[in-house]
């Protein structure tokens, strides 16, 4: 610890600030046209909304301040259904099945949310190197995301986090 705490080079703390896991309904609609009507059908379906907010700060910098940033990302129970016309009697019906999420679907959504907000830090801190190092009189149209399967940098239009003012 206290190697890491006398770094000269440039190091960081990425502290959770809150986690917040919110229960509520999704509604899923679907529909299809038979004939001259379109039959419509509403599922409620159970979703479980991540809210997260994280706080990064320089190690050793009092100049540069915490910055905290928030994302959420919503999982939910999955339909597969299709509607079903009666041939004899023209009645329609919709015909379905619900994959209900669990806790182990929320637990393994933890696991891929904490590989993809790493990403997300590792994407901010390159962006924020690029800016600083960008030619004054360019400007700069894209944000860039390194993508660690095909080690690549590419084009992204949004930056993931959301910047919050303290």
């Amino acid at each position: 610890m206290t190697d890491f705490l006398f770094f000269q080079t440039p190091a960081y703390i990425l502290n959770i600030a809150q986690l917040e896991l919110e229960e509520h309904y999704l509604e899923h609609e679907d529909s299809q046209e038979f004939g001259e009507y379109v039959y419509y059908k509403t599922i409620d379906l159970n979703a479980v909304t991540f809210n997260t907010w994280l706080e990064l700060s320089m190690l050793n910098n009092e100049h540069k301040g915490r910055r905290l940033f928030f994302t959420s990302e919503t999982i939910a129970d999955i339909v597969d259904g299709y509607f079903s016309e009666n041939v004899f009697t023209g009645g329609v019906k919709y015909k379905y099945q619900t994959i209900e999420i669990d806790v182990d679907v929320v637990y393994r959504y933890c696991e891929l949310l904490g590989r993809r907000y790493a990403g997300y830090t590792y994407d901010f801190l390159m962006n924020e190197y690029i800016a600083k190092n960008f030619p004054p009189n360019k400007k700069r149209r894209y944000y860039m995301h390194f993508n660690r399967q095909n080690k690549t940098l590419d084009i992204t239009y949004d930056e993931r986090f959301i910047l919050l003012e303290e």
